[in-house]
């Protein structure tokens, strides 16, 4: 290096903040970029997610596409039935009187005491 650029503290100067300019830039797309492949690996799993429920949606329109899947569709949407089916509601409400292993001996006799 010439001697000129050595002694002159203004080149010197300009040399550091030139080196802290670049260093900075740097970073910043180094930083840039991690932020991207971060982005790029959750838009990946969120294609493969979205192709794997477009795949279930496929297999429940062929299905739908059958006699017996509609049929099993409309009597689980609809309460629909066919001639000659019974149709058994369970409403929910009070205990049936079927005790339970796991419940205690003040608990079967509640039960059996119908409270």
């Amino acid at each position: 290096m010439p001697r000129f650029v050595k002694n002159s503290l203004l080149l010197n100067i300009l040399l550091i903040i030139f080196t802290a300019v670049v260093g900075y830039s740097s970073f910043s797309m180094v930083r840039s970029a991690i932020g991207l492949y971060k982005e790029n690996s959750e838009s990946e799993a969120k294609i493969r997610e979205l192709l794997a429920k477009g795949d279930d949606l496929d297999a429940r329109i062929s299905e739908f596409r059958t006699p017996l899947g509609l049929e099993r569709e409309a009597k689980e949407r609809l309460n629909l039935k066919q001639r000659g089916e019974e149709v058994v509601v369970v409403l929910p409400g009070r205990n049936s009187g079927v005790a339970t292993t796991s419940s205690g001996f003040w608990q079967k006799l509640w039960v059996f005491l119908d409270f």
